[in-house]
């Protein structure tokens, strides 16, 4: 495992969390400025090697034959506008997919960096610029937002979270998050105003994090991201029936050529998609404007990607 970006909140905890797992044997830790981290992440005394690299001329040796390259946030600040956000990272995601496409190219991609909803594009336009682009093999992290909804629900339903699942599609947003009741487990039944607060909470749920802290949410979402890293690393052992939620390209949606769906993953990635099931009306008109802003949120990380030799910019394979 490779991840790029330790010299943040989530960047510490996610690396000190798959240090402690016995299913990584080796974890690579990059930054482009501070990797002082590694150091105590490095004495844990659990068998994963932990190797660390500082400076983009360093990248490339940081995430030589990864199997799986996590990308995180570059710093722990929290803007009300994506944009943003999207502006200072963009510049930062192109780089690491250039270099990860003439170095790593056949590695699983996660991308936990924000907004999710517009980094993604962008660097699946980079990695097609250098015909490296597998779009069952690239990913945005959407784990937190589904933790997050299952605990939310639980506190109502005044159950144990780990024994209730809300899946939430859609991306990775205020606007964006759609929580399907109609597929949760167990199946609740909830009033208008109860399902309405619910909902909102969901949606919040990184804002409310911020408020409190002033800061980005990092100790769930480290969490999360982690589980899902033990997710991709379970299919890629050939573990049968790992079901996950992700942003990914997709042509299952009609106004989008993105949206977090939930697939069963294997050897090579994704190895099958689900499309959306019956939903209720509520949630169908939450869809719909969930797909408008994918949609915006899609071109805005898409405008970033400038190349000079444009000609040679491929057609993003269907999915």
């Amino acid at each position: 495992i490779s991840l790029l970006g330790l010299n943040t909140w989530f960047g510490r905890l996610t690396s000190l969390l798959l240090k402690q797992s016995n299913a990584i044997k080796s974890l690579t830790l990059y930054d482009d400025e501070d990797i002082s981290a590694a150091c105590d992440v490095a004495v844990i005394n659990t068998p994963c090697k932990v190797r660390a690299f500082q400076g983009k001329d360093q990248l490339p040796c940081a995430i030589k034959n990864a199997d799986v390259i996590l990308i995180g946030d570059a710093c722990d600040y929290y803007c009300d506008s994506s944009e943003l956000i999207l502006e200072d990272g963009a510049e930062r995601i192109l780089e690491y997919g250039r270099i990860i496409a003439q170095n790593c190219s056949k590695a699983i991609i996660l991308v936990a960096a924000n907004p999710v909803n517009s980094m993604l594009p962008l660097l699946s336009q980079v990695l097609t610029y250098y015909n490296a682009y597998d779009c069952n093999k690239v990913f945005g992290v959407t784990s937190v937002d589904n933790i997050r909804a299952n605990s939310i629900l639980a506190k109502y339903l005044k159950s144990d979270p780990s024994c209730v699942v809300l899946p939430v599609v859609g991306g990775n947003s205020v606007q964006t998050r759609v929580p399907i009741f109609s597929q949760s487990r167990p199946q609740v039944k909830l009033s208008k105003r109860v399902m309405k607060k619910v909902i909102k909470e969901i949606q919040h749920g990184d804002v409310a994090v911020y408020r409190a802290k002033q800061e980005l949410e990092a100790v769930n979402k480290a969490h999360a991201t982690t589980r899902f890293v033990h997710s991709i690393l379970a299919g890629l052992r050939g573990e049968q029936n790992v079901a996950e939620i992700a942003y990914t390209r997709t042509v299952l949606m009609p106004g989008t050529s993105y949206y977090a769906l939930p697939f069963i993953l294997g050897v090579n990635g994704i190895e099958y998609r689900f499309p959306l099931p019956d939903l209720t009306e509520n949630e169908e008109k939450l869809i719909r404007h969930s797909v408008l802003q994918v949609y915006k949120d899609v071109k805005k990380g898409e405008k970033y990607f400038v190349m000079e030799d444009s000609c040679r910019l491929g057609d993003l394979v269907d999915c």
